[in-house]
Formats: C-alpha cells, structure tokens, sequence
C-alpha cells in the first residue's frame, strides 16, 4: 500500500512563484545588505529600500479533519451546559459568563449552595443538573448567561459523555476562536526543517550518531531518562541551527541571524462558534483496535477556511539560506515551501500512516499538512526524515520511554508497549459525522496578494 509521487507535477500544488513586492509595508529590526554577508549590524536604521524586500501572501488553510489550537483552559462538568430535544438527545452545549452567573446566583442568595456544589469532588451532578434543582431560576434566565453556544457536537457527547471535560480553543479579546500565526509558522517551521535534514543526511552524521549512542546508552542503563533526553535535545538544537542560523563576526563581535525572523504570518481571522465543533479524542493502534479518551475538544469543523496574511523579506531569507536545501538561484522561497511541504506529505504517509489501514484516513495530497494539537508526534518532529525507518522506530520507542520514565521520576525501567512495524505505535483520529477524521489534518494554498 503506497502511492508514488514521482511523476507528480509540482504545478499541481496551489502555491505559485514571487508577487509583485509591497511598498505598503516595513518591518524594523532587519539587517540591510550592506555587508559581505548580506547584512548590516542590528539596530541600524532602516534603509529605504527595505520595503521593497518586503512580498505579501494570502494563505489559507482548508481543514479536512477537525483542527484543535488549545488556549490552555479546560471546562469541566460543573462550568457547561448540555441543551437536548424533545427525545432528550444532546443538541448543543452551552458555556455561561461566569460573570453573569455569579451575579444573578449573589442576587438569589445561592451563592454559598453554588461553593459548596463547586468545592465537592464527590458530587456526580453536572452543572445543568444543579442548576435544574433550582426553581428560583428559570431556563430564560439560565440562557440569558450564555457567553457561547456550541451547536456542532458531532458525535463528541451522547450518553455516557455527559461529565467529560472540554479542552477550549484560542480566542482573542472578543472571545472568537482564531488561530495564532505562530503555529502556522510553527508548522512551517517544522517542515522545512524535515527536508533540510532529508537533504543533508551526509552533513548531519556526527548528530545522527550522537543520538543513536544516547538511546544505546539509555537501553543499557549507563544514563537515566532526564540526561538522555536533555542529550538529544542539545543535538536537536545543534541540527536547527545549522539549518535555520547564520553566524559571523563584525569588528570582532559576533553576529547572528535567524533566517525565519524573515518570514512573519499574522494570526487568523477570527473565525465564529458556528464554525466550531466538540471531538472525542481516539487513538488507534494498526488493528483496527480503538481507544477512546475521555477528552472532549472544541475544534474548528472540517470544510471552514482558514485565512492568514504571510510576509517575505527577502534581505533575510536569501540565497545564502536557499542554498542550504539544495535549491538553486532559481529557486524561490515560496517554490522551496511548496517542495517542502510535498515531500513531507509523502514522507508523512509512507513511514507512519499507511501503517493504519483501518483508520479511514485518505492518502494525503500534495499540499496536505498537519496542524495543532492532537497531530501526534511524526508531525511534530523530524526523527523519521533524519534516520532510516527502521532506525527511526527504534529512537521513537526509546524516546518515549524516556519521557514515561522521567516524568514518573523512577530509577526503574519503564517501558511502553512497542509495535516493531510503525512507531508510535497509535494514530490520533477523532469522530466527525460518524466518520474516522485525523486531527489537525489541512490542505495549505499561498498565493501572492495583488496590491
């Protein structure tokens, strides 16, 4: 089971090549070119031309499986509603401004019932059901409360599912859900670091080793998990630099530049809760097997679009950098982005995801990438593109087993069930109108912007 994107056009992909430069925009902090190296000392003052280095894209995101970007909050049973229909199934779910709650519970004099129904662990009741106990509170009163309503519950809350807990989405300050430019970049970031490893495998043997010597270490117990893992993390920062830094010396002092400081994504649009929807968090080993977490999250609905405004500054994403992905000067960025993003499509789908013939998962496109939380941790790192694939599985098993153990803080080997076929040996999946989606899953387009 395979697919061969050999013969694939690139064309085919909607990202086009350089728009016409913005002299609408300028960015301070960047170095000009007045030096051999391309740049000048920081904190000089912008030259003029800079703002003709400067390209504009529009990008969007179109989600295929549910997208999760979490704010870092969780709702329990006791802070949301569940609204039902008249054949008491689950309809919508609705979370109160505990403002207007508080106040109106103050008003009525139950705010010390409320502490006590909040403060006991050992009370099975959710929040609709404390409330419906109440006859001073009507269910007019109780709605006039909401801060949202989230009518897209899929199949995220049916019987049984009532007291799960919602990891909530990023919003701004006028409580739309938006998605942060930072993780898009983030993404991309993680992208172009996987085909740079993929293409400098001969300049990358030192740190190759170092980190298979580590996991050797670790499975003969020579070194504990916390030293393991802080090893492989300081050659993970020696592989990124040598990707995404450039150093020099100017008068003797050292300078050094991060080529993504050239590349600045804006957050999202703000989306709406209508384009929102709650997922059950699911794991599936290659069997077919299932396991259900008791996580719900709220996520933006498959289908909804997704756009961002993303900057070029081609003073700082140069030749120099293109030319550490084996691109020549022909090449642009965009076109590097483009070739970036389909060789981690097919690297994706080949090392990890076909493993999950029962996942309903599709094989990927060209442009397909993985976003946000729930991804899982092939798309979040660059073990598979950097070792072979059987060596690769070895470090991943290994790699988790030195995160359980550190994080149980035990001298004792502790080990996760390994699968010696595909590692990790479980794919993240969620339901969506009782089909199988894979988080985070989207397809990308970036085109220029006409000015």
């Amino acid at each position: 089971m395979g697919i061969d994107f050999s013969n694939v056009d690139l064309s085919a992909i909607p990202i086009v090549d350089e728009p016409k430069k913005s002299s609408k925009n300028t960015y301070t902090g960047y170095r000009n070119n007045k030096n051999s190296n391309g740049y000048s000392k920081a904190n000089k003052e912008i030259p003029k031309d800079a703002k003709d280095n400067l390209s504009v894209y529009d990008v969007t995101l179109i989600c295929e499986g549910p997208l999760y970007i979490g704010s870092g909050s969780e709702l329990t049973k006791k802070e949301y509603m569940i609204d039902t229909d008249n054949s008491n199934k689950p309809i919508a779910v609705r979370i109160p401004s505990f403002e207007k709650m508080y106040g109106s519970l103050i008003d009525k004099g139950l705010l010390e019932e409320y502490e006590k129904f909040m403060c006991d662990n050992d009370c099975a009741e959710t929040l609709g059901e404390w409330l419906s106990a109440i006859d001073s509170i009507s269910s007019q009163e109780i709605e006039s409360w909401d801060n949202r309503v989230l009518r897209g519950i899929g199949d995220a809350i049916s019987e049984g599912k009532e007291s799960f807990a919602i990891n909530t989405f990023m919003r701004d300050g006028m409580e739309a859900p938006y998605v942060p430019g930072s993780s898009l970049k983030g993404m991309l970031r993680t992208i172009l670091l996987g085909y740079y490893v993929s293409n400098n495998k001969d300049n990358l043997k030192w740190e190759r080793q170092q980190i298979k010597d580590v996991c050797k270490e670790f499975k003969n117990k020579s070194i504990n998990a916390v030293d393991a893992l802080k090893k492989i993390n300081s050659v993970a920062d020696s592989v990124e630099k040598k990707c995404f830094v450039e150093t020099w010396k100017e008068d003797g002092k050292p300078v050094e530049i991060n080529y993504m400081s050239g590349l600045k994504i804006s957050d999202s649009k703000p989306l709406s809760n209508l384009d929102m929807v709650l997922c059950q968090k699911l794991d599936q080993d290659r069997t077919g097997k299932e396991n259900y977490i008791n996580i719900l999250r709220e996520s933006v609905m498959p289908g909804t679009n997704i756009s961002f405004t993303m900057t070029l500054d081609s003073n700082v994403i140069n030749s120099k950098f293109l030319s550490k992905f084996q691109c020549n000067d022909k090449t642009s960025f965009v076109k590097l982005l483009s070739n970036a993003i389909k060789a981690n499509s097919s690297a994706y789908y080949e090392n990890f995801l076909k493993n999950f013939g029962n996942s309903g998962a599709a094989v990927p496109g060209e442009s397909t990438v993985w976003l946000g939380g729930g991804v899982g941790f092939v798309s979040k790192t660059v073990v598979y593109s950097m070792f072979s694939h059987n060596d690769a599985i070895e470090i991943i098993n290994a790699i988790f087993d030195m995160d359980e153990q550190s994080k149980k803080n035990s001298k004792k080997a502790i080990t996760h069930k390994e699968d010696s076929l595909v590692a990790p040996k479980m794919v993240k999946l969620t339901k969506y109108n009782n089909n199988l989606k894979e988080f985070g899953r989207c397809k990308i387009q970036i085109k220029p912007r006409e000015l």
